[in-house]
């Protein structure tokens, strides 16, 4: 909308407005804003990190040897696969996206991203299908190659940032497995690389040509004007926004422990299910009545039940924005997100539909200013720990996960 007719506003009018009518009036009488791009950057011997890849690369230096901040991931190809058509593939991902060429290095002492022209990509291939193994065993094994893959380290000053193999399981059954680290991707851009390899891999397949458009900018494009934004107008604002919800500080969600960790290891562990097709198809109901998502909603009850088990009014509660408000920036591969911190007050007799009210407005308000990174508000409060929580309690829905 903000590109095509010139109108912005903020996310809360569509909610106030969810029909195509409704909007349309809204747009009617809202006045034209004009649609900046973001400008390409001269060509440069290395360039600004965005404030996302700055907080990300102090983290890494106190963390070198961790695989915290590796994201693997794969796709299956369920027919004979052409390894050279692979090569096609990944060449074409190189010379489309500068994040698969951009390495890190430190200048007088400030961390800097270099963007290279060229590089090579290769990738191993394992046969597991000529070891005559039952699909389980072949599949297990594969875990063991994919796991292999998500924990071997980076160096940050050598490109690429990303490595594969592709594996054969059986006769027309593979999996390309792929890990990158988080300085150069995200979430939003995982999906963009499965979606990219899966289309190129058919068109180069086929034999078919190229269909894909070329990006305007690339992510260095993004960082500096990041910068530059965060600096001007609408920066002070988000600054000012920001300092009002944290200024009083961030209490600590005092959750009961069943025995207390000896030492500072980053070791974790997950439990995973899902939830009944009646239990979504309730909580999806739930958002249609009270006009809010369904993320919303099961963000709310993720608060009441840290309140009632912390048995604390005040829970502190982060989430991710995508920081990718700008239309351009939608098909880039980069890092982008930000975490965005919500204290949520939740009374002990005030009616759900009251709480979820409460929260669905204030998370589309904060949501306005999600570009704003969370670190420099905590610099400019001159907040560190304990005054920050050395962890905050994360929340974020798979949507994908829940269509399906």
């Amino acid at each position: 909308i903000y590109r095509e007719l010139n109108v912005k506003f903020p996310l809360a009018m569509i909610f106030k407005n969810p029909t195509i009518r409704g909007l349309g009036a809204v747009i009617s009488k809202t006045c034209a804003a004009v649609f900046h791009e973001i400008p390409p950057v001269e060509a440069r011997e290395y360039y600004p990190l965005s404030y996302n890849q700055s907080r990300l690369f102090l983290l890494h230096q106190m963390e070198p040897e961790s695989p915290a901040f590796h994201m693997p991931g794969y796709v299956d190809l369920k027919h004979e696969v052409d390894q050279n058509v692979i090569k096609q593939v990944l060449d074409w991902l190189i010379r489309h996206h500068e994040s698969f060429r951009t390495t890190f290095i430190v200048v007088e002492d400030h961390p800097f991203q270099v963007v290279l022209k060229n590089i090579k990509m290769s990738f191993e291939f394992i046969d597991l299908s000529a070891k005559n193994l039952e699909f389980a065993e072949a599949e297990q094994a594969c875990n063991q190659v994919y796991r292999q893959i998500a924990l071997k380290l980076f160096h940050l000053p050598t490109a690429p940032l990303f490595r594969a193999a592709l594996v054969k399981l059986a006769p027309s059954y593979y999996r390309f497995m792929f890990n990158m680290h988080h300085i150069v991707s995200d979430g939003w851009s995982m999906e963009i690389l499965k979606k990219e390899f899966y289309q190129l891999y058919e068109i180069y397949r086929s034999g078919r040509e190229m269909e894909l458009p070329a990006l305007s900018i690339q992510y260095k494009d993004f960082a500096l004007w990041q910068n530059r934004q965060m600096q001007g107008l609408e920066g002070k604002k988000s600054l000012q926004f920001w300092r009002k919800k944290i200024e009083q500080g961030l209490p600590e969600l005092q959750l009961r422990k069943d025995r207390v960790e000896a030492d500072d290891s980053l070791d974790s562990a997950g439990y995973r299910f899902a939830l009944e097709n009646e239990v979504k198809d309730k909580l999806k109901q739930i958002a249609l009545h009270n006009n809010t998502s369904i993320f919303v909603v099961i963000y709310a009850v993720l608060n009441i039940l840290l309140s009632r088990l912390s048995n604390q009014e005040d829970v502190v509660t982060g989430i991710l924005g995508t920081g990718r408000n700008h239309d351009t920036l939608q098909n880039i591969l980069g890092f982008f997100v930000n975490t965005l911190v919500m204290k949520n007050h939740v009374e002990e007799h005030e009616s759900f539909p009251v709480f979820l009210s409460r929260v669905h407005r204030d998370m589309l308000e904060i949501l306005q200013h999600q570009d704003y990174p969370l670190e420099s508000v905590f610099e400019d409060l001159n907040m560190r720990f304990p005054d920050i929580p050395l962890l905050f309690n994360m929340f974020n829905l798979n949507e994908r996960a829940t269509e399906q």
